[in-house]
This record gives C-alpha cells, sequence and structure tokens, in this order.
C-alpha cells in the first residue's frame, strides 16, 4: 500500500477539473504497483535530478511527477 501527497499547485489544477476528469486523471496512479516502479515502462517514465530518482507517469494530456520513498 502507498500514499499519493499532491502539492498545493497540482490540487489546484485537480481541482480545476469535474470529478470524473479527476478520476480519469489520477486513474494510472492508483493503478500503479511496485513491479512498475522497479521496472517503468510508457506511460511511466524514470530519470535522476542530482541524487533524486524521479518519475513522471503520463495520464492524457497531464503528467505527474513524482519520487517513491521507502
Amino acid at each position: 500500500m502507498y500514499q499519493v501527497n499532491f502539492s498545493e499547485q497540482a490540487m489546484q489544477e485537480l481541482n480545476k477539473l469535474d470529478k470524473l476528469a479527476q478520476l480519469d486523471a489520477i486513474d494510472p496512479i492508483t493503478s500503479l504497483r511496485p513491479a512498475d516502479i522497479a521496472r517503468p515502462r510508457e506511460p511511466l517514465g524514470h530519470f535522476r535530478r542530482g541524487s533524486k530518482s524521479l518519475y513522471r507517469l503520463r495520464s492524457g494530456e497531464f503528467r505527474f511527477y513524482f519520487e517513491a520513498k521507502g
């Protein structure tokens, strides 16, 4: 099980959408499994910025950038 925290800016953008569009946008995040993180494939990408290991997840016209911890 994991927890997703959205930044204030991300929440402002999500709140501009109607509820159904919000659910469609975040659906790919709720479907992620540890195996997906271990071996990212499109629509999930992996990159490093400095010492941080970051991920990018495409969801339609949206992009979610996140860090996996733990």
